[in-house]
């Protein structure tokens, strides 16, 4: 859960992935806005940060690589 305006940082190393699902709210995550259902995934290394637009929950999975 993040307030409006609370930032974490999120960094993945590959060849992990991660999934972001967002539950509830709005984020900005790497230069894009994502609303409650969107979800994001990744499998290269990844150094940035999500802020929160409003209150939101999100969920963070991190994946082990398929290979």
């Amino acid at each position: 859960r993040l307030q409006r305006g609370q930032k974490i940082p999120l960094k993945f190393d590959a060849p992990r992935g991660a999934w972001l699902q967002v539950a509830r709210g709005v984020v900005e995550f790497s230069g894009q806005t994502l609303r409650a259902g969107d979800g994001a995934g990744f499998s290269e290394t990844i150094d940035t940060e999500i802020t929160a637009i409003g209150g939101t929950e999100l969920l963070i999975f991190d994946l082990p690589s398929a290979g």
